[in-house]
């Protein structure tokens, strides 16, 4: 069995060259660094003043810490953003062990609570997009005291739609599969021209080229929903196709006690496609209260 996620040397040659090309592009000073966890090293990137409140921004599956390259001029200058390349997706973390990962809420929760503590975070604000916010959402439910705030971007498990959306990645990444490139290019990251052009080829390298080891995003229940006492931000785009119909989230999504639903006209990879507009929701959020 190959000893990493991606599927051949190839494909990781490229997108890391890839990914090092979007750090030359990052707009603001920054740190790269590693800790070491129970799993395996985590990359981080570190941008922002260093006594100013932290804030982690955990990445949309697939997309890596680099895609936060849109949003971190804005969020930097007022916040310490740690950006955190989840284990077992592309990136520069790296698993120990293909067969021993996260896989399910509180060993998720588990693995950031340490992330957090190798970086002498207490508590901090967290900002979460598709599956980051999955992981961040079952980081507020089983660690509850180390998440002060949390923003979800298109999130993964606060929607009906999950399972289908998995079973249709899944489908396209078949070797039979009846979608094209280009329909599931379009599906998955939306019609916006810059995005497209920014994260298509990306996309298109990651879905042939590498083999995910991720904890399912399993739907939460209402009454898990309900647990979360700390206030959230939830956006969501009118044409994202992987979380579907605004209308049937809103409705699960307000089982959270504290919660302020925004609708955007965007695709799936909302920070990407209109990054000023989702930042100053962000700012406004975390300086209420």
């Amino acid at each position: 069995m190959t000893k990493t996620i991606y599927n051949s040397p190839d494909f990781e040659v490229r997108l890391m060259a890839m990914y090092d090309a979007r750090l030359k592009q990052w707009p603001v000073p920054y740190e790269s660094t590693f800790v070491n966890t129970s799993y395996g090293k985590v990359h981080i990137i570190i941008s922002g003043p260093k006594d100013a409140p932290p804030v982690l921004l955990l990445h949309a599956a697939g997309m890596s810490a680099s895609s936060w390259l849109y949003n971190i001029e804005g969020l930097s200058k007022f916040y310490l953003t740690y950006a955190i390349d989840n284990l077992g997706e592309v990136g520069k973390s790296v698993l120990n062990d293909l067969d021993s990962f996260p896989n399910d809420g509180k060993a998720l929760s588990k693995l950031y609570t340490e992330i957090s503590d190798k970086l002498g975070i207490e508590n901090a604000c967290v900002i979460g997009a598709s599956n980051g916010g999955f992981i961040a959402t079952n980081y507020a439910l089983y660690s509850p005291e180390r998440v002060k705030k949390l923003v979800l971007l298109g999130p993964m498990g606060v929607t009906p739609a999950t399972d289908s959306t998995i079973q249709k990645i899944e489908q396209s990444a078949s070797p039979d599969t009846q979608f094209s490139p280009e329909d599931m290019l379009r599906w998955a990251l939306g019609d916006n021209p810059r995005v497209l052009e920014a994260c298509g080829e990306w996309f298109g390298l990651v879905m042939s080229g590498t083999t995910p080891r991720v904890a399912a995003p399993i739907p939460f229940t209402p009454e898990q929903l309900q647990s979360i006492s700390i206030p959230v931000l939830l956006i969501l785009g009118k044409k994202d196709n992987l979380v579907g119909d605004p209308a049937k989230v809103k409705e699960l999504a307000k089982n959270v006690l504290d919660i302020q639903i925004e609708i955007l006209n965007t695709g799936h990879l909302i920070s990407a496609d209109q990054p000023d507009t989702v930042n100053n929701l962000i700012y406004e959020f975390f300086e209420q209260h």
